[in-house]
């Protein structure tokens, strides 16, 4: 199941344009989804080995089993260089750990410096996702974050509906309990946390 997955994925041809916007940080992603990430070469030894199993006199699990873990070896290897070392995975956990678990700490102060008079005040129904998305920019350029031109970009808030909240709103907090932090993830990564 793996090997197929995998060599679906690696086969598989992916217009980068139809979800991200080709930046410098991205290049050597985009110029890598331009070529082939399985080689002929190993589809063609893939191809022999299910022959010679098929030309095969008598069936022999072991053969199988040898066959399916050299395919399977061989794509693994093919899969954690593309998707770990070409898609940047370790620099995208970083931002994750960056942005969610608030590891940059002075742009989630500067954040709560630039949204405070914000939420003080309940979320206006229309422009409340925006309001709190420029102070969010705001805080990215006052930190550190500005300088992280490859992951801040995905990054942005989002206000979602509560529906728990029946009747007038208690305070001014509760009305943003509705605000979550987004971050749009690319492909082949959102094969690992789809959205």
């Amino acid at each position: 199941l793996f090997t197929g997955w995998a060599v679906r994925v690696l086969s598989e041809k992916h217009d980068p344009g139809q979800d991200m916007k080709a930046s410098e940080g991205k290049a050597a992603v985009i110029a890598s989804l331009g070529r082939r990430r399985l080689p002929p070469e190993d589809l063609s030894s893939f191809t022999q080995v299910f022959q010679r199993l098929k030309d095969a006199q008598a069936w022999s699990a072991i053969e199988f089993e040898h066959g399916v873990d050299t395919i399977k070896s061989r794509v693994g290897t093919h899969l954690w260089t593309f998707v770990v070392e070409t898609s940047s995975l370790p620099s995208f956990l970083r931002a994750l750990k960056d942005y969610f678990l608030m590891a940059k700490g002075e742009f989630w102060q500067a954040f709560l410096e630039e949204s405070r008079t914000l939420m003080q005040l309940p979320p206006k129904p229309f422009s409340a996702e925006h309001d709190v998305n420029v102070a969010l920019q705001q805080a990215a350029l006052k930190s550190t974050a500005h300088e992280d031109t490859e992951f801040f970009p995905h990054v942005s808030m989002k206000m979602i509906e509560s529906t728990s909240i029946e009747g007038p709103v208690p305070d001014q907090y509760e009305a943003w309990r509705g605000l979550s932090l987004s971050f749009t993830i690319e492909w082949p990564l959102d094969l690992l946390l789809p959205p």
